[in-house]
């Protein structure tokens, strides 16, 4: 078995079953479906112990978690600035109608 470069998170759960997906479709090697259907199903379980541990955290009142799975992520606004520079943006002008 090679090492794999992996994100413990739901990211890089997501790409992973994308793989899988990419795989299965590849007409020249597709990946075994007994393989596939395992990897389905330990996703499955991730997701099933991620559920577990966010209705802990409600049921708690706490507010976030210190597991890597669940990080927050921000949302893709936060993330890219379109005002940054050096994407040809110099600045952004927002018109509110008052009346």
């Amino acid at each position: 078995m090679t090492a794999r470069s992996r994100t413990d998170n739901l990211d890089g759960l997501r790409q992973r079953l994308f793989d899988v997906l990419d795989h299965l479709q590849d007409e020249t090697k597709p990946l075994d479906v007994e393989r596939a259907n395992a990897t389905v199903e330990v996703a499955r379980t991730i997701i099933a112990t991620a559920k577990v541990q966010v209705d802990y955290l409600k049921a708690t009142g706490q507010e976030g978690s210190q597991d890597a799975f669940l990080q927050p992520v921000a949302p893709a606004a936060a993330r890219a600035n379109p005002a940054e520079p050096g994407n040809g943006i110099a600045s952004i002008t927002r018109h509110v109608l008052k009346g």
